[in-house]
């Protein structure tokens, strides 16, 4: 490379949301309630059956909003690295975000990022 030479990347921060979490763990969730359903069933008693209805109804919904909740974009940076310069670099991306008016205490974040350029 020319002393003039730069590199381009970049990266991208995401983040992870529920719906990952509950395709991990919704089968288990749906297990324990269909056992519950059945007890509460068993039991005879209609509000206890009534209770099983509603406990299905927001385990089902629970499940389709996380199916709903993708991953955010919370960052993106791009990269101009000088080919010349230290063999090892070691640099720092902070990104943020605070809670809106409209969502107080909520997706709220504050990161950084280490990264290290080494140049051979």
């Amino acid at each position: 490379m020319r002393s003039g030479d730069t590199i381009r990347g970049g990266m991208k921060a995401y983040d992870e949301d529920f719906g990952k979490d509950w395709a991990k763990y919704g089968p288990t969730v749906n297990k324990i309630t269909e056992a519950v359903l059945t007890g509460l069933a068993a039991s005879g008693n209609p509000k206890a059956v009534a209770a099983g209805a509603v406990i299905n109804y927001a385990v089902q919904g629970f499940g389709f909003l996380a199916s709903l909740d993708k991953d955010d974009e919370l960052g993106k940076i791009e990269l101009n690295i000088p080919a010349n310069g230290p063999q090892v670099e070691n640099r720092e991306w902070k990104f943020k975000k605070s809670a809106s008016w409209w969502n107080p205490g909520i997706s709220t974040w504050n990161y950084t990022v280490r990264y290290r350029i080494t140049r051979s």
